[in-house]
């Protein structure tokens, strides 16, 4: 029974070890100190000194089954318990005191090594203890050298070699001088009637002492020499690490600085490397396999092509913004990445934000446009108004002279001709005022006067309709060099059309300051704003073409607006319409500010 319950015991302690060398993480881990450690050596020791306090859990337990054993089967004198258990205890202890050594002043290395030399002595004693030279495990100390190889620099593990060597041979020659007792391992034949000793046999003893100390030199030079090349192998691969990180994080940033979108992804679509503004821009895709495969398939599969054919594209991609900022387009360019073998493995995916460009490029397309609109207008109505003033004058004269010989009907008609003939010879005029340059004399002016006037001709015709007019424009000369006459028809031109969109009354401002023109220069705005229903954003890049009006038939020719911009862009200045502050539309025109020193502006 007490063999069974000895036997069980010792299963017991077996599978302890093994669940103690299978348990992650280890036993007892060195407990993590507040700064985080960044040099890779320091770091090693750290995971060194964990797996290491570790391994001493599984040694203990290995050491008590076998002086159990060894008591219980009678291996060694009962006198040996004792003292083998004191030992198994002191290493133990030292094993839970070793992770505050480690943490405190001493830090991982000195507490390594003061445990490795512990160790030796520990071992040193249990050998002594448990048969001295004839124990089969007398090398066991070399262990203790390797583990000095791995942790400790070359010089100290040589340290660590000759000590280790000369204090197991110092214990070996005390017992052959008989200095100390010599404790029998009785599964060690000991002759033919048990009374040879080789721990007293003195050729034995030295052969066995220095074949020890040459194996633990051997093993510190090998292990060593080893541990050198491997800590050179980590310092280069973690050198390498840092300059691929640091070159990772270049290309991160120009690609952030220059504003491109960048994104890898693999046979089958799955992101391998996103950006940071990528996700901005595709929030919702970048991650997500099923969101990324639906969002490629429904923006042209350029990467699906891309992988069959290997070639590369350029795709514009329309997304809505955020905010109800209506969408943005980005040029996307994909391209193919082949592996070592040269076969297509993986896609790479540049976007760069486009929305700003294709907005310039529609800019410069209507103003190609409307350029071309007003060469043609000009020369059309250069042909049209020699034979239309003649037919306007040839039905006055007819109304004039031979009125009385006219029916009531067809003098109606003739001076309907006539009416019609005016109004065709006026469309002349604004299209020859839209489509050349403007040849009124020009002088240094203060642009509100031309303001004021134009808004003293609309006064009647605004308190008629209920519209209230506000002068905004106070004290400040704004000083250009242009033609009065055509500012004051552009004024009021912009401010007829304001009292056309308030029939039922409404506010009509004016106020005017510095301003910028879109290259940067200075120039001085004059801004005109109405309470009316605005102007559609949809249409604000058509309000200025020749022949466009949302006016019913036969109340506008649609040449006001287009005229304006002729006249104020003749003068190197520019007219915008904006949404208002609230309802109702503001439009800005900027003109370049007379420079200084030229002279007085003039009043009409």
């Amino acid at each position: 029974m007490e063999t069974t319950l000895t036997l069980a015991a010792g299963l017991l302690a077996v599978l302890g070890c093994a669940w103690l060398l299978n348990r992650t993480p280890p036993f007892l881990a060195l407990p993590k100190g507040e700064a985080a450690v960044t040099e890779p050596d320091e770091r090693r020791l750290q995971e060194y000194g964990s797996w290491f306090v570790h391994m001493r859990w599984v040694a203990v337990l290995l050491s008590v089954v076998l002086v159990a054993s060894s008591t219980k089967f009678r291996f060694l004198p009962r006198e040996t318990t004792p003292p083998l258990l004191f030992i198994v205890a002191a290493v133990a202890a030292s094993n839970l005191l070793f992770p505050r050594l480690a943490t405190g002043r001493f830090g991982v290395r000195a507490a390594l090594t003061l445990q490795l030399y512990a160790d030796l002595g520990f071992l040193t004693v249990l050998l002594h203890l448990s048969g001295g030279v004839e124990n089969p495990l007398y090398l066991l100390p070399v262990f203790n050298v390797l583990l000095a190889g791995m942790v400790l620099s070359r010089r100290q593990c040589f340290a660590l070699a000759w000590s280790g060597g000369l204090v197991c041979a110092a214990a070996v020659l005390a017992e052959w001088a008989q200095l100390v007792p010599h404790y029998t391992l009785r599964v060690v034949p000991h002759g033919e009637h048990g009374d040879f000793h080789v721990a007293f046999d003195a050729p034995y003893v030295v052969a066995r002492t220095a074949l020890q100390l040459g194996m633990m030199l051997l093993t510190a030079h090998f292990v060593s020499r080893l541990a050198e090349h491997s800590r050179a192998h980590e310092g280069a691969l973690a050198s390498t690490a840092e300059a691929a990180r640091d070159g990772r994080e270049l290309l991160e940033q120009a690609l952030e600085n220059t504003g491109t979108g960048l994104r890898v992804v693999d046979a089958v679509l799955r992101p391998l490397l996103v950006n940071q503004q990528w996700r901005r821009w595709f929030p919702g895709q970048s991650l997500a396999e099923e969101r990324l495969v639906a969002w490629t398939v429904a923006h042209g599969s350029a990467p699906r092509l891309t992988l069959a054919d290997s070639a590369v594209r350029r795709t514009e991609v329309a997304v809505a913004a955020d905010r109800g900022e209506g969408q943005r387009t980005y040029l996307v360019t994909t391209a193919p990445l082949h592996d070592r073998d040269g076969r297509i493995d993986r896609v790479v995916e540049l976007a760069q934000d486009v929305t700003s460009e294709k907005a310039t490029q529609a800019r410069m397309l209507a103003a190609c446009k409307l350029a071309a609109v007003g060469e043609v207008a000009g020369k059309l109505a250069h042909e049209i108004n020699n034979p239309i003033a003649i037919i306007s004058a040839k039905g006055r004269l007819l109304l004039s002279d031979r009125q009385a010989e006219m029916s009531e009907k067809v003098g109606r008609e003739v001076q309907r001709t006539v009416e019609l003939a005016d109004r065709v010879a006026g469309i002349a005029r604004g299209l020859l005022a839209y489509g050349r340059p403007s040849i009124a004399p020009r002088s240094r002016i203060d642009v509100r006067e031309p303001l004021r006037h134009a808004f003293s001709l609309v006064e009647q015709q605004a308190i008629l309709r209920g519209v209230r007019l506000v002068d905004e424009l106070g004290g400040a000369a704004l000083l250009v060099d242009a033609s009065a006459s055509e500012m004051e028809q552009v004024f009021l031109n912009l401010f007829l059309n304001a009292l056309d969109a308030m029939p039922a009354g409404g506010v009509l401002a004016v106020s005017g300051g510095a301003s910028q023109l879109a290259d940067g220069g200075p120039a001085v705005a004059a801004i005109v704003t109405d309470t009316g229903p605005g102007v559609p954003d949809e249409l604000r890049e058509r309000i200025f073409e020749p022949f466009f009006t949302t006016k019913e038939e036969g109340h506008g020719t649609g040449l006001g607006l287009s005229v304006c911009q002729g006249i104020v862009r003749h003068h190197g200045g520019e007219i915008l319409v904006e949404r208002g502050s609230g309802q109702g539309a503001r439009f800005v025109v900027r003109l370049p500010q007379a420079p200084a020193g030229g002279g007085e502006a003039s009043r009409g």
